[in-house]
């Protein structure tokens, strides 16, 4: 055993303490920030969407105008309880004696009429400040993703919709054909004609004139308001008024979410536990990417190795199985490194900077704390050690990458078939996909993390498990062999090559 701890310290002060690594371990938090701040300057840069609306009805570009409104007041207070659960406290809040519209909730028609009356976004921060934790940056109000303009001068409310098309068909080109050369060129049209009415009343269609046709949202808005003009009208058309159809509107049932594993006093649904439902997801992902990594290093690694004749100086110290294991180990230390070195940043920020964010402590006692994170632990070495002995087997066979390569498209397509299906198991986690992955012993550690969380059958757990470690010992037998006794072959062998390594009994 001591020989392969010597390997595996070998192997992991190799990479570790390498200057590429230790950039690297530099770099990640930067970059992650770096990412951060580019999303945040992206979203913010996305341009706003200029449009009009050719309404030969006189009837729905009001409507249409409102709609926009409306989303617009949504959006702002959508981003108002985003900065409040971030830089507040959610249950210091829930006991706030202010105005209720001001705090996180559902944005419905009458909490934006609310909203309003309680003075808007001054209101709201002027309610909240004592509540807010200190050195905080400002809260910044969205700008809108939509302007409503007027039509250009020039289109006749009497003319055709073919005139009105022909007139603005030059504000809607690209670059210097735009007819608006000193503003934003208009982003779409919108054309109503006379006779417009709805699918069922046999009615005219409108028309959406765009330069960018792959981006269907404004299209998807526009159909939306149009929707609601068309359904308030047939209210009308009942005797309703308009008060009582946006009551209508406004009426949104609101439910809560139960476990019925717990105590009826402890049961509602909590962030902790959304965080430990999205855990299991994490983890296999994680787990993806783990094998992809480590098991690039361990092939580029032994490959390497076997190449330059350092592994007949390293069999001359230690055994070949020594060998395997204090690769296994070192290596997988390696891989292990980069988000035990994430981690512990992300528990000393908890614990600093975000000390006072409630949903921050949350998530780090989901991780750090959850008794499911030591099942999770468990299938995922046991997912690491088969994939991994399949590329350190690989390795040993081949004399450079290129002969590598003829057996690692077969091993991706193996590791990547049950992608397809993990979105079922996390779905449905005691569906009939997750119960084949569950007994499939290379798929094995995937279902049950995905699984875990949902209190799955024991008995198929535990026979899975054991079928796993069973197929598992005969597994890394199998490719302990190949690995032991390609290593010191001249040349890679065929497929009947291979089978004699794993099978035979003396190399």
């Amino acid at each position: 055993m001591r020989g392969a701890l010597l390997i595996a310290w070998r192997e992991y002060k190799q990479y570790v303490f390498s200057r590429g690594f230790l950039l690297l371990l530099f770099i990640a938090p930067i970059g992650l920030m770096s990412m951060a701040f580019m999303l945040n300057v992206i979203q913010k840069s996305i341009p706003v969407k200029h449009f009009v609306v050719v309404d030969k009805t006189n009837t729905y570009s009001e409507t249409i105008k409102d709609y926009f409104d409306d989303l617009y007041d949504r959006q702002v207070i959508s981003a108002w309880d985003q900065y409040l659960t971030i830089y507040s406290n959610p249950s210091t809040l829930q006991q706030a004696s202010v105005d209720k519209a001001f705090l996180p909730a559902t944005v419905t028609t009458q909490r934006i009429i609310d909203f309003k009356k309680a003075g808007g976004i001054r209101g709201a921060q002027n309610s909240l400040s004592s509540y807010l934790r200190a050195n905080i940056p400002d809260f910044e109000v969205p700008a809108r993703r939509y302007i409503m303009e007027a039509s250009p001068i020039g289109i006749a409310p009497t003319g055709t919709i073919d005139e009105a098309i022909d007139l603005l068909r030059p504000y809607l080109l690209e670059g210097d054909k735009n007819a608006r050369k000193d503003t934003a060129p208009l982003f779409a049209a919108l054309f109503i004609p006379a006779d417009f009415d709805s699918v069922i009343a046999g009615g005219e269609n409108a028309q959406y004139w765009s330069r960018n046709l792959l981006d269907t949202e404004l299209q998807d808005h526009f159909e939306r308001a149009l929707d609601r003009a068309l359904q308030q009208n047939k209210a009308a058309a009942f005797g309703l008024d308009e008060g009582a159809y946006q009551s209508i509107l406004s009426s949104i049932a609101s439910i809560e979410v139960f476990r019925p594993d717990r105590a009826t006093e402890d049961a509602a649904l909590n962030i902790q536990d959304r965080i430990e439902t999205a855990l299991p997801a994490a983890m296999t992902y994680f787990l993806f990417v783990l094998i992809f990594s480590i098991g690039s290093l361990l092939l580029t690694n032994t490959i390497e190795e076997r190449s330059n004749k350092i592994v007949e100086m390293l069999l001359s110290s230690v055994t070949a199985n020594q060998l395997m294991l204090g690769k296994l180990i070192g290596i997988g230390a390696v891989g292990l490194t980069i988000p035990v070195v994430g981690l512990t940043i992300g528990v000393a920020a908890s614990l600093t900077v975000f000390s006072g964010n409630e949903i921050v402590q949350q998530v780090v006692q989901s991780v750090l704390y959850s008794p499911l994170v030591w099942v999770y632990l468990f299938y995922f070495l046991c997912g690491y050690v088969i994939f991994a002995m399949i590329y350190l087997a690989i390795g040993a066979i081949s004399n450079s990458i290129q002969d590598a390569q003829t057996f690692l498209g077969p091993v991706t397509l193996v590791v990547m078939a049950p992608l397809p299906l993990m979105f079922l198991v996390f779905q449905d986690p005691n569906g009939l996909a997750a119960s084949i992955l569950t007994w499939i012993p290379i798929y094995t550690p995937y279902a049950v993390m995905l699984r875990a969380a949902s209190d799955p059958p024991l008995w198929e757990i535990i026979g899975a498990t054991v079928f796993m470690l069973v197929f598992g010992g005969f597994f890394v037998m199998f490719m302990g062999r190949i690995f032991r006794r390609g290593l010191l072959n001249d040349s890679p062998p065929n497929i009947k090559g291979i089978l004699k390594l794993a099978t035979r009994e003396k190399p």
